[in-house]
């Protein structure tokens, strides 16, 4: 059983590499919304363009993109001398490509412009408290809608939504332990991380995980979060797909442990850090430059307008030359219409024709079959007169056969009659001529009549077997026949 199980976990892994190298999609994860499956992988509905989105932001023009957010790595090299929390350790090696993909800001994540953003949100998905209940009065009802379709999430598991009226297209919604529970929340960070990959996003928005009203320590969160993205970027294949992981603070007493443990996870070299001037000694700089920049903006724009007036005069060019070929092609296609024309009237005369000399046909193979059938029917009537002449005939053979029998009834009928008379004139002849012979002849008589009524008790015998005999055999034939029926 176990060999089994094996064999088709190998052959749902290969289904699934089949799917992704043929369409480039999961075929099913209960972690995305069907709403981020249509944008993110089938690709079947697209975000709409950034300036159109930002119209439909909750907090208008009052954003901040990431792009204006400095790297850890910028962000030591601006603060190094002023602030004493930022002091270099020796618990991981220095890698300054992982301090560009790191970034420490201070501010509302409902006003942060990217890729994702993380809530730290129940179980139930459906808003509540703190950061969470933020996040859902910024982003509006159909946010409320999305989760709900997502069914719940686990603790220590992470879902993804759409961004809604947030200026963060997509949401992690990040289920935490409630209270300390160092594995649960390593897991939390750990999914979260592995489902941004997984939806091809580059920027995320990291917040304090269980650190609020579940209870969990601060600065004990804090270090779970900083321990875990370093371990999970310390894997190339993971920090190669992601641009920036920006650790989000909306508290000061969160914006002090985050910069006093950052230097722990990610650490710097003081000596090759190059203080960059404030914004305050900057401002002096640019002043100059900015008349400068002024002037290069106009030469710029006057060398747009001109580049977009050659731009107009090339459209309008191509738009003639498009309404020539469109009356070039009408012009054909009025040509091919009359040439279909005239083939369907040719191609109508010719069936025209056909149907004339299928009738013609029809008429002489009609005529025919007429014929044929007159032949047939006077054959036919022939033969029945035959039949009837022949039945009369068997019906006169047959009269006259029963005709012959009756006569030859009748004849023997009168010979009995005859040779009874013959006797009765035989004995009147003895009774009148001898009177002496009387005696004899009554002795005789009776003899010949006790040897009649024999022969007649013997006949009578006889007939009585036969019957008993004949009415056996009918019983037995009967029953034999019934059998056969049966």
């Amino acid at each position: 059983m176990s060999g089994n199980k094996k064999l088709k976990k190998k052959a749902r892994k290969h289904h699934k590499i089949k799917l992704k190298k043929k369409f480039g999609i999961i075929p099913y994860d209960p972690k995305i919304s069907e709403e981020v499956k249509s944008i993110v992988f089938k690709k079947t509905t697209k975000l709409q363009s950034q300036e159109k989105r930002r119209k439909k932001y909750h907090c208008g023009e009052d954003f901040t993109s990431v792009e204006d957010i400095d790297t850890w790595e910028t962000f030591i090299s601006k603060n190094i001398g002023d602030d004493e929390v930022l002091i270099s350790h020796d618990q991981f090696p220095i890698d300054s490509a992982l301090n560009k993909k790191v970034a420490l800001w201070h501010g509302n994540m409902v006003k942060l412009e990217i890729d994702a953003v993380v809530n730290a949100a129940r179980s139930s998905l459906l808003g509540g408290g703190g950061i969470d209940g933020a996040i859902h009065e910024a982003a509006g009802q159909k946010l409320r809608e999305e989760c709900s379709r997502l069914n719940c999430c686990n603790h220590g598991d992470t879902k993804i939504t759409t961004g809604h009226l947030l200026p963060a297209k997509y949401i992690l919604h990040s289920v935490g332990p409630i209270g300390e529970n160092k594995k649960l929340l390593t897991k939390c960070y750990q999914s979260l991380l592995n489902l941004l990959i997984k939806c091809k996003l580059k920027t995320v928005g990291l917040c304090g995980i269980s650190s609020g009203l579940y209870g969990y320590p601060l600065e004990k969160a804090v270090h779970v979060a900083l321990h875990t993205t370093r371990k999970w970027l310390e894997k190339k294949k993971n920090a190669d797909k992601v641009d920036k992981i920006v650790f989000v603070t909306y508290l000061t007493k969160e914006w002090d442990v985050y910069k006093r443990l950052m230097p722990i996870y990610f650490p710097f070299d003081p000596k090759n850090v190059k203080k960059i001037p404030k914004r305050s000694e900057k401002l002096k700089n640019t002043k100059e430059n900015e008349n400068e920049n002024e002037k290069e903006k106009k030469e710029n724009e006057n060398e747009n307008e001109k580049e977009k007036k050659e731009m107009r005069k090339k459209k309008k060019k191509k738009k003639e030359k498009k309404k020539e070929k469109e009356k070039e092609k009408e012009k054909d296609k009025k040509k091919e219409k009359e040439k279909k024309k005239e083939k369907e009237i040719e191609n109508e005369n010719e069936k025209e024709i056909e149907k004339e000399t299928k009738i013609k046909e029809q008429e002489e193979v009609e005529g025919k079959e007429k014929y044929i059938k007159k032949k047939e029917k006077k054959t036919k009537q022939n033969n029945k007169e035959k039949r009837k002449e022949k039945k009369k005939d068997r019906d006169m053979d047959k009269k006259e056969k029963e005709n012959k029998k009756e006569e030859g009834k009748k004849k023997e009928i009168k010979k009995n009659e005859r040779e009874i008379n013959n006797e009765k004139r035989k004995e009147n002849k003895k009774k009148t001529n001898i009177k002496e012979t009387k005696k004899e002849e009554e002795k005789e008589n009776n003899k010949k009549k006790k040897e009649k009524e024999k022969k007649q008790n013997n006949k009578e015998k006889r007939k009585e077997k036969k019957k008993e005999t004949d009415t056996d055999t009918k019983k037995k034939k009967k029953q034999r026949r019934n059998e056969k029926r049966k």
